[in-house]
């Protein structure tokens, strides 16, 4: 029973600990690299660009300049005349008479080119650099109201309680004698 006892103990220590280094390591990579790296790290919503990049995957993206395009990058931009942000792949590149490049991109789950030309020069244009499958779903689990009520409320007062039973079962170091005191 005690052995039992302890190696749950350990057990749960090891995973804290797990999840504290994991949890320290996506807050340094999501959170604070972008801002002093230069890369960007986006959640994929849509099957665009499936296989290779599925829902709910996390991308890194690296500023790239227009003239370092080419056909088969897969790259995130703003689509002309939208507010959004896609990432296709490019099929082709032809220099644009106003100045910079224009691509034609599609998704490789897509059946056809996109119906746009996206004109780059001077817009800022990202190469995918690297694919976190599943990442952004973990991020959005993480964020829904249920988690995080679960996180913020019933995790604290889990591990109150945790420590204030070993604090309960950890017995005295000194054991009062019976009419002993100071000299």
């Amino acid at each position: 029973m005690r052995e039992t006892r302890e190696l749950i103990q350990f057990s749960a220590k090891v995973a804290v600990r797990a999840l504290l280094a994991i949890s320290l390591f996506a807050l340094l990579f999501m959170g604070i690299g972008p801002r002093f790296f230069d890369y960007q790290t986006l959640t994929v919503l849509t099957g665009s660009m499936t296989p290779r990049i599925d829902p709910g995957s996390v991308v890194v993206v690296v500023p790239v300049q227009p003239d370092r395009i080419r056909p088969g990058d897969i790259i995130t931009f703003t689509p002309p005349g939208d507010e959004i942000v896609i990432t296709h792949r490019v099929m082709t590149v032809n220099p644009d008479p106003a100045g910079g490049i224009a691509v034609t991109t599609k998704g490789d789950a897509n059946t056809s080119t996109d119906p746009w030309v996206a004109r780059i020069a001077g817009q800022d244009v990202y190469r995918v650099r690297w694919v976190v499958p599943t990442l952004g779903r973990v991020i959005s689990t993480l964020r829904s109201p249920l988690v995080n009520r679960l996180l913020v409320l019933a995790l604290p007062l889990i591990l109150a309680l945790i420590w204030l039973r070993q604090i309960w079962d950890t017995p005295s170091t000194s054991s009062p004698v019976a009419g002993a005191g100071r000299a």
